[in-house]
């Protein structure tokens, strides 16, 4: 009797002895592995928003260069064809800045001034337009969300172009791996009759 139940008590401490050590291994394994899965989203989720900017700009500009919308128009495509945690996290932090349309004093950080596109939309002169002073060459642009929506209309014959550009903070949840600065899409077309 005593030789069996010495033999179950082996049998019992070694089964005990391999679960502890699945459950170090499982203890070391499973972060590294659960950071490869949240970082494999992470970049699945940018790619996604990503295609979607580029698709609504792509829509823009083809409306833009057939006539079908103005350049107003092209601007509220592009922002609806970004996908809602994109449009969320821009309106959640969009008190930021000289961003209340006040007017504007073409300096780098001028988010201000009413322009062709509205409020913030920048005066045309390149001296500030919806979000980075400097650049806007008379189109309209986005107000103070951080997503700049851009469309520039031409006679036909010319160049259309559609340009979408946001923080890629926006798109992602979790920021586990470095990640480009921003998503910037940009589409030209040439205008037709």
């Amino acid at each position: 009797m005593m030789a069996y139940l010495k033999r179950k008590m082996r049998n019992i401490l070694g089964l005990r002895g391999d679960r502890r050590a699945s459950a170090a291994e499982f203890a070391i394994v499973f972060p590294v592995f659960a950071m490869m899965m949240a970082g494999t989203m992470q970049y699945g989720v940018l790619f996604y928003t990503w295609n979607m900017a580029l698709n609504g700009a792509r829509s823009a500009a083809r409306a833009l260069a057939v006539g079908d919308v103005d350049v107003a128009g092209a601007e509220a495509m592009m922002r609806a064809a970004l996908p809602p945690w994109v449009q969320a996290g821009a309106n959640a932090g969009s008190d930021a800045g000289d961003r209340n349309c006040g007017g504007g004093n073409g300096d780098d950080d001028d988010t201000g001034g009413y322009g062709p596109g509205g409020c913030g939309a920048g005066n045309g002169n390149g001296a500030g337009n919806g979000n980075h002073g400097g650049d806007d060459g008379g189109a309209g642009g986005s107000g103070g969300d951080g997503i700049l929506a851009q469309a520039t209309d031409a006679a036909v014959g010319s160049e259309v172009a559609a340009r979408l550009r946001f923080s890629s903070s926006l798109a992602t949840v979790m920021p586990l791996a470095p990640m480009p600065a921003n998503v910037d899409v940009v589409v030209r077309m040439v205008k037709e009759g």
